[in-house]
């Protein structure tokens, strides 16, 4: 949210002899960062520059991407896979590492440390194509030709 916010009093410095930002500000949201994550930043940004118009795209990140990179939004919100980086040409900044959790019933006996070729044998619930973190999982599983397989989407 800061990094939004002194993005745009940057540009207002820049652009408007009157120090005013107007006109349209295209963001693009992962639909999970949409809610919590958000919501105060937006509302910022809201209050502090009332001629902005927001025009809000949630979308998954590859999407995202592709579409800033194009010029089709100003900003986006993103998760990244570790090691996967955005386009050289797009200005990042990244906010830190979010943890994944793994959640199994004890019933099914996953192994502790669990591995990928031990996690190969279950299906899986996931976000549907489109979701950076799926291709994540199916490049990693690919990677070492073990199956994976969605049970649920």
């Amino acid at each position: 949210g800061r990094r939004v916010l002194r993005s745009l009093e940057d540009l207002r410095a820049g652009v408007s002899p009157q120090g005013e930002v107007k006109g349209e500000f295209r963001l693009g949201i992962m639909p999970y960062l949409s809610d919590a994550a958000l919501a105060l930043p937006l509302d910022s940004l809201r209050a502090a520059f009332p001629q902005l118009t927001l025009r809000i795209t949630s979308g998954w990140s590859p999407r995202l991407v592709e579409q800033v990179a194009r010029s089709e939004l100003d900003a986006v919100a993103v998760c990244l896979a570790e090691g996967l980086a955005p386009p050289d040409e797009l200005v990042c900044d990244d906010l830190g590492v979010q943890s994944v959790l793994l959640v199994a019933s004890p019933g099914l006996g996953v192994p502790k440390p669990a591995d990928l070729a031990s996690l190969s044998r279950f299906p899986w619930v996931m976000n549907e194509n489109g979701c950076g973190f799926r291709a994540f999982i199916r490049q990693s599983f690919d990677a070492l030709r073990l199956p994976f397989q969605v049970g649920v989407e």
